[in-house]
């Protein structure tokens, strides 16, 4: 499950709002023997809803490269193996 965080600061004397932070959390629902569950699946409703859900796949599979490129760099480490 992938949750989309939105911090949004306000200056309580004039009002303005402004974006301070956006974050993508991913958690995994476990069942009570600690195991992988499914979930129900979010039906998005507003645009910024829409627009995440759409581009949830694109993010996964970013998420995938990203470690096992690190994993990669982690072994290469691990054995002393030359950077290039």
């Amino acid at each position: 499950m992938e949750v989309f965080v939105k911090v949004i600061s306000e200056d309580l004397m004039t009002g303005e709002r402004k974006l301070a932070a956006t974050s993508f959390l991913t958690f995994v629902a476990l069942s009570k023997e600690g195991k992988p569950v499914s979930i129900p699946k979010v039906i998005p409703s507003t645009h910024e809803e829409i627009m995440l859900h759409e581009s949830a796949a694109e993010r996964a599979e970013n998420r995938k490269k990203r470690r096992k490129k690190s994993r990669e760099l982690a072994k290469k480490m691990e054995i002393g193996l030359p950077w290039s």
